[in-house]
């Protein structure tokens, strides 16, 4: 499991440490102060291997440029002199990753089909990623590197250049963004039945619809019994049993990985924040997942902590909670809270977003 992880020109933010990294962590804070950010530097972190992923990441944010502009969007302040760096330590492991931009001229002259214009783009622009793995297992330090670039020539479609094929990803990681929260359900689904696991989710997803018989896949979606004479698709019964059932299935789907979900509380009443929150611990017990997720809404918080002091010291001491606060100089502090200053908080009514 990650332990701690420091993130440097990424985005919005300059410098950012976290420590005290656990099996559930809560990212909370204002608006816009950096908590998806957050999420995208873990996922890139573990993702050192592909070179797609600084590109792809800006999918689910609506920005689907494929082009060569698109390799600035993810530095400081779109500097791209200074790397893009990820630090950190997971197990016997310490991995530093950085994001180099690289804009050079082609060594292939290119002559203008029309002899009118001189707009000729003869450059080449690369994202190389750098990984470094440093591994103290036995005592007997050793260390390996690895490059990826993608590069684009002129206006060419991009060239990846993968990792070596023997590299294997120790840190594999599933991410849940907030604008595609159930594009995998169907699949996940499948998988859960196959592995006899369904009672345990239709248990929790009738804490918020008792009417819930089962769910079933069928061409390709799920159709919910709740009584009626026929199935219907889970989505008619709302955003919040579909996006607590996602969160399940991707807890199931990301045994002994990473998970990141992003605004894990959207779409659900602040009464089902208890039955999410139990869901999360027991399902992340059972499958031994780490677990990292957002929320800016306080009855999500408030039900955490009802949920910790309900469950006992076992699953209080699965979590961290961390308050993001930026500063005017972009650094962005993580507070961390144990489950006691996270407990005294809630309960004296202390600013926790």
């Amino acid at each position: 499991m990650i332990e701690n992880i420091h993130i440097k020109n990424f985005r919005g933010i300059k410098d950012c440490f976290i420590s005290d990294i656990k099996q559930i962590n809560l990212f909370f804070g204002r608006n816009n102060c950096g908590k998806s950010s957050v999420l995208d530097a873990l996922f890139l972190f573990s993702a050192a291997n592909n070179p797609r992923y600084p590109l792809t990441i800006n999918w689910s944010r609506n920005y689907l440029n494929r082009g060569p502009e698109s390799l600035k969007m993810n530095f400081y302040r779109l500097n791209t002199d200074s790397n893009i760096v990820f630090n950190g330590k997971y197990g016997t492991n310490i991995r530093n990753v950085e994001i180099e931009y690289e804009e050079t001229l082609s060594p292939v002259l290119t002559i203008p089909t029309n002899a009118g214009t001189s707009n000729v783009n003869d450059r080449i622009y690369s994202l190389n990623l750098n990984t470094e793995i440093s591994s103290i297992e036995d005592n007997t330090p050793q260390k390996k590197e690895y490059h990826t670039s993608i590069r684009f020539e002129g206006e060419a479609k991009a060239k990846i250049s993968d990792v070596d094929s023997s590299y294997k990803e120790e840190l594999e990681c599933v991410y849940i963004t907030a604008n595609e929260p159930y594009h995998n359900d169907v699949k996940l689904f499948a998988t859960l039945l196959e592995n006899k696991q369904e009672n345990f989710v239709f248990d929790v997803l009738r804490k918020v619809e008792p009417n819930l018989k089962d769910i079933v896949s069928a061409n390709g979606e799920l159709l919910a019994d709740i009584g009626m004479e026929k199935r219907i698709p889970i989505q008619l019964l709302g955003d919040g049993i579909r996006k607590l059932l996602s969160v399940i299935l991707h807890i199931y789907g990301s045994k002994k990985k990473v998970l990141l979900i992003d605004e894990v509380d959207n779409g659900l009443h602040y009464s089902a924040m208890p039955t999410l929150w139990t869901a999360i611990l027991e399902v992340a017990k059972i499958t031994d997942t780490q677990i990292f997720v957002t929320t800016h809404n306080l009855d999500s918080i408030k039900g955490l902590a009802n949920v910790l002091e309900e469950k006992g010291n076992e699953y209080q001491e699965m979590i961290s909670a961390f308050k993001l606060i930026k500063r005017n100089t972009d650094e962005l502090i993580a507070l961390n809270y144990d489950y006691e200053k996270f407990d005294y908080s809630i309960k004296q009514e202390m600013e926790m977003r």
